[in-house]
């Protein structure tokens, strides 16, 4: 990706993207070695709580505009 879809990215995720990849990188590594996933970190825990809101509110956006549509 380019700077400008990171800095989208990061403004609509509200985390940056690196904070993201290093997550789903080491979960892709724990699973590899087939060992258990180690506990989040007070940034993951933050991280999925910034990103669940970010789909939900994303969510509920789009299911707005569908029922004004109707």
């Amino acid at each position: 990706m380019d700077e400008k879809m990171d800095e989208k990215a990061e403004v609509f995720l509200g985390v940056s993207l690196e904070t993201l990849w290093s997550l789903i990188l080491a979960r892709i590594e724990a699973r590899e070695k087939e060992c258990p996933i180690p506990p989040p970190d007070e940034e993951e825990i933050w991280a999925r709580e910034i990103l669940g809101r970010r789909i939900r509110d994303f969510d509920h956006h789009k299911l707005g505009a569908r029922i004004k549509r109707r």
